[in-house]
């Protein structure tokens, strides 16, 4: 049944295909409503903000139309319009990192447990999450962790430097990238759906 019905969808979907290639601008209507019900809450959870979200979804239905003479060489119209769509979100999120942020690379002193996560990820997108993470730290546990992890100082130097001790600073060391940790984690699904969209 489930063949049945994804091949059914697939089908729906390169109908619509041709008729909006041939300016069916009702054709275009109905993959409009189709697709906007399916992706507006994934790009909503990921931008966090409605308003924004709209834009992409105009901006990836733009394209779509500005792309129809073209639309015929297309094989799964629905997987296409995913990794459209994603890849304008991936977008906005890395030109609103780059210009909010404007914070250096920190992409080697991301936690090593998700490097290999991180490694296809847009370096802009893991330091809003990085920073996000840091923001939920008390202030010592925020500047020993930017200390050791970000200015690359040793666990002495960081203890002769805030006049505490190295098993103080060990150890709140520790509770600071456990917390970046599981606030990576908390952040990692939606993520992996973005990776897996653009690479759909």
């Amino acid at each position: 049944m489930y063949c049945i019905l994804t091949d059914n969808l697939l089908h729906t979907d390169r109908q619509l295909f041709v008729q909006i290639a041939q300016g069916d601008e009702a054709a275009f209507r109905t993959f409009f409503h189709q697709y906007n019900i399916q992706l507006f809450p994934f790009i909503k959870s990921l931008v966090k903000s409605e308003h924004d979200t709209k834009e992409i979804m105009q901006e990836a239905f733009l394209k779509l139309w500005q792309m129809r003479n073209n639309l015929l060489v297309i094989d799964n119209p629905g997987a296409w319009f995913r990794r459209v769509t994603a890849n304008i979100a991936y977008d906005y999120l890395r030109i609103k990192a780059r210009y909010e942020l404007r914070f250096g690379s920190v992409e080697e002193h991301i936690p090593s447990v998700d490097q290999s996560f991180w490694k296809d990820i847009d370096l802009h997108f893991s330091q809003r999450v990085l920073l996000e993470a840091l923001e939920q730290l008390p202030e010592k546990r925020r500047r020993i962790f930017h200390l050791i992890k970000i200015d690359g100082l040793s666990r002495k130097q960081t203890a002769q430097l805030l006049d505490l001790s190295e098993n103080t600073v060990r150890n709140q060391l520790a509770d600071a990238v456990t917390t970046v940790q599981e606030y990576f984690k908390k952040h990692a699904e939606l993520l992996m759906i973005l990776y897996l969209l653009m690479n759909d």
